[in-house]
């Protein structure tokens, strides 16, 4: 499948385009004798934090469902498969340059790999400090057993690939941003984070052990993980996540379990290096536990089984009002509508150019302005990308958007989602 380009419904008078399609559609099937009620209407959403609040629940059956890669407890989304683990699964031009489809990932053997862990990442995350926010504490605490020679061979490798010096919502609901000053001692604003860190996937198999750290949402990183056979010491939290952390895993069979401050790491990686073969069946049970659901048949079936059970359409009022509080609410979504047989008649991005949020804690200008002028500081040649109207910033979890063209939302995954739930309605139709 080649990739293709999506047109954006990114004004009002778009959005109202797509609602008059929809009935379009609908008028058509009255014409052929058809059903819409055995269609399937619902909304992707393509960032990574949940559309709907627990409050939302109760409205799903007089509204069109959302699906979202993370999903928890709190929240009303339905679960969409983790788009990263299918484009993984593909082979293809959704790949990037370096990488290979999950089934044919060919891991070092486990003896040449090194007694020790690795992380990497940007300090995303609730929390500004390492006293709250774990990459931070993570990096600091490997940063800090390095220059003492704690341990040799070293224990832990785990650094920043950026600051992600972004305002982050506080669990106190204030904005807070990263002062690379003092954030994380003993790292340095200029060493302590950098994209020279980065290592890809393939390069991060040096290591056996990889420390598993929430960031805006929960552990996204685990498919690909598991599938690199890493013993995975793990932070469990009670952040949404993506829908395969729901599988039935145990501490200590499939993973080792982490304290949500850390303090038990070092304790944690010694028994790793000291049971090496405990831990490699740790790493293999893992491994053997979740490989199965990321194979890309698995990916396709587990979101046709979520299709099944929706709900049929709603009315023109329903979606009217449901698209209106995403488009004025949570900013961007694609509507999708599969017909009976499964076929995709409509998949229509859609993010709201004009946004504008009705945050009162914005109205502290001299946090703005604290902002700008370390934006400014860390991103010196890319200022363009800084969006100066704070009533344009949008949420995405705990981030505050502010640090990207504010009328453009981006291409990316499109293609995957769409021939996600073009497979899936395939299989939809053929099991209805």
């Amino acid at each position: 499948m080649t990739c293709r380009r999506f047109s954006l419904a990114s004004s009002d008078a778009m959005l109202e385009a797509v609602i008059r399609e929809r009935q379009h559609v609908f008028s058509q099937f009255a014409f052929a004798g058809e059903e819409a009620h055995s269609c399937k209407e619902f909304i992707v959403n393509k960032r990574d934090c949940p559309l709907l609040d627990l409050s939302d629940r109760a409205e799903r059956s007089s509204t069109i469902p959302v699906l979202s890669q993370y999903v928890g407890e709190d929240h009303g989304d339905y679960p969409f498969p983790p788009v990263a683990d299918y484009a993984r699964a593909c082979a293809g031009n959704y790949l990037e340059p370096d990488s290979v489809p999950s089934d044919d990932i060919d891991v070092p053997a486990w003896h040449k790999r090194k007694s020790a862990a690795v992380f990497r990442g940007a300090a995303t995350g609730r929390g500004v400090c390492q006293d709250v926010n774990m990459r931070l504490r993570l990096c600091a605490l490997s940063k800090r057993w390095a220059m003492g020679k704690l341990h040799s061979p070293a224990l832990l490798d785990a650094r920043l690939t950026s600051w992600n010096a972004r305002h982050k919502w506080s669990a106190e609901g204030t904005l807070d941003i990263i002062d690379p000053s003092s954030a994380a001692l003993p790292l340095t604003p200029r060493s302590g984070a950098s994209s020279r860190n980065r290592l890809t996937m393939r390069q991060q198999e040096q290591w056996k052990y990889y420390v598993l750290v929430d960031g805006n949402m929960g552990a996204s990183r685990l498919g690909e993980l598991a599938q690199r056979c890493f013993v995975v010491l793990w932070v469990r939290t009670t952040l949404p996540q993506v829908s395969h952390t729901r599988a039935p895993l145990i501490a200590w069979e499939h993973f080792v379990p982490l304290a949500t401050d850390l303090s038990d790491l070092e304790q944690m990686l010694l028994w790793c290096r000291h049971n090496d073969d405990h831990a490699q069946q740790i790493a293999e049970n893992m491994r053997d536990a979740l490989s199965p659901l990321l194979h890309r048949t698995a990916l396709e079936a587990s979101l046709a089984r979520t299709l099944r059970y929706l709900p049929p359409p709603s009315s023109e009022e329903s979606l009217r009002s449901i698209m209106r509080w995403l488009w004025d609410r949570r900013r961007s979504g694609i509507y999708v509508l599969l017909g009976s047989h499964g076929k995709v008649l409509m998949f229509r991005p859609f993010a709201n150019q004009d946004f504008r949020n009705d945050w009162d804690v914005l109205r502290d200008t001299s946090k703005i302005r604290v902002f700008l002028k370390r934006a400014r500081a860390l991103w010196p040649n890319d200022r363009a990308r800084i969006i100066q109207d704070s009533q344009r910033w949008w949420s995405n979890g705990c981030l505050v958007c502010n640090v990207m063209p504010s009328g453009v939302w981006g291409e990316s995954m499109m293609p995957e989602i769409y021939q996600l739930v073009m497979e899936a309605g395939k299989l939809l139709a053929i099991t209805t």
